[in-house]
Parts: structure tokens; sequence; C-alpha cells
């Protein structure tokens, strides 16, 4: 595992690395996670193959911006508000949308995609400059505990040819709420 600052000024090298099938674990609103661009097949099967987690399940998306959202999913108008409100006041929140074209054969076998605006104003900064979503899934091996501390991060995927990048260890979350919309009916699911 490599590390990389993820500094303003690296902001580029982050960006041919995504490009290049790179795979990052950084913190995430809940823990440290996964990220990778999600045009990428060979990134993903990485993460898949890393974490032991089944192929058909699928993972959300970071965007900087309910903008950058409605670029890749469907917000009804019943969501729309609450969405806003919910990522404007940092609460993790990861809503299940109605997937648009312009996602590809990204996870084709749904019709919907979970997506969510990271809390982390940094991790914002750098979608906004990237342009596009990154993958996120915690950076965990299936069916264990998340990771909140850096030395837990080195011990666990030291040796995988992945990137790290850290603002220091986490303070342990819960995970974050996920909501869809049912019949026209906004639903808690998590």
């Amino acid at each position: 595992m490599k590390y990389i600052s993820f500094a303003e000024e690296n902001f580029q090298s982050i960006t041919a690395l995504l490009e290049s099938d790179g795979v990052f674990i950084i913190p995430s609103d809940t823990s440290f996670g996964f990220s990778a661009s999600p045009f990428s097949r060979i990134a993903i099967k990485k993460i898949q193959t890393i974490k032991g987690r089944e192929e058909g399940k699928p993972f959300l998306l970071l965007v900087s911006d309910f903008e950058e959202a409605q670029k890749w999913a469907y917000f009804p108008l019943s969501m729309r508000s609450f969405v806003v409100k919910r990522w404007s006041n940092r609460i993790p929140t990861t809503v299940i949308a109605k997937k648009k074209a312009a996602l590809g054969d990204f996870f084709p076998e749904f019709d919907s995609v979970g997506i969510r605006v990271p809390g982390h104003p940094f991790l914002q900064k750098f979608l906004k400059y990237w342009g596009k979503p990154l993958i996120s899934t915690s950076a965990n091996r299936s069916g264990e505990d998340p990771l909140f501390f850096e030395r837990d991060i080195y011990e666990e995927f030291g040796k995988e040819n992945i990137y790290f990048s850290s603002y220091g260890n986490l303070l342990p979350r819960s995970q974050s709420e996920i909501w869809k919309v049912e019949n026209k009916i906004l639903v808690r699911v998590r």
C-alpha cells in the first residue's frame, strides 16, 4: 500500500491514478472506505477481491453535491428537498435513486444506485475537481467490522497494491441512513 496525501496539490496525480484503475482507501463519513472510479471494471473487481465481496453486491457513489448527483440518477420531487437538506447539513445519508444512462454499465443488473454527498469538505472539493462520482464501500473484509484507525488499515491492507490517504484516525460512527422512494413515498431502509 502506498500513501498519498489527499492535498489539493496532489489532485492531478490522484486523478491520474484513478483513471489508471487505482484503488484508494480514504476517510468517509462513517469509517475508512475503499474508493475508485465507477467506470473502471478493473478497480471494482480489485475491491471485490480484496474485501472478499460477492460480485453482484453494488457499491454506492460519492458525489460532490446535489447537482452532480442529478447527472447520475433521477430524484423525484418528493425526494429533492429532503436530500438537499440532509446533505447540506452533513448528515450521512445514502439515497437510492433510479440510475441514468450516463452510468453506462456500472452494475447493469440494477436499475437503481445509492448516492451520497460526503460530509468531508476536502473530499467534496476533490469530487468537484474530479467531476465524476467515486464508488465507496467500507474498507474492511466482508463480514468484519469497519476500520477507524490508521494502524488497523496498515495491518489489514498494507500488502495490497492500493493507495491510502488519511487525515488521521476517525471517531467510530454509526452507519449512514439509507432512504429510497417506494410508491411515491420516501421510506427509510436503514
